[in-house]
């Protein structure tokens, strides 16, 4: 697990990426986006908490995070691009608010997509 400080604006771009031991993240509520492929391959990735301060998911932000078997993401995200959880083979349950886009999310055909 890593502790974020609870004052970060921004993640860049690939910070964690392929981060193999990273299984657990909470993003602290200062961030309003998870930037593209920000935790794409960190491969023990398990627990992801998103606060309600986070208004968009961009591309590939946990991409091949193939031990991440459910996700929820808040009602404050208001963008949520398609590759954001593409090749997560583990991930069978992705709960979205029931106002999100998510037409065309790639994703394991077997996850189970609940709207809240």
């Amino acid at each position: 697990c890593i502790d974020l400080p609870p004052s970060l604006k921004i993640i860049n771009v690939g910070a964690f990426m392929s981060c193999s031991a990273l299984s657990e993240i909470t993003i602290p509520s200062s961030l309003s986006k998870i930037v593209s492929s920000c935790f794409y391959g960190c491969l023990s990735l398990t627990n992801v908490k998103i606060p309600m301060s986070v208004k968009s998911i961009e591309f590939h932000a946990f991409g091949d995070c193939n031990a991440l078997t459910d996700i929820e993401i808040p009602s404050s995200v208001k963008k949520l691009d398609s590759g954001a959880f593409e090749g997560c083979s583990s991930l069978k349950k992705i709960t979205v608010p029931s106002g999100l886009n998510i037409v065309r999310l790639k994703i394991n055909p077997n996850t189970e997509i609940i709207k809240v």
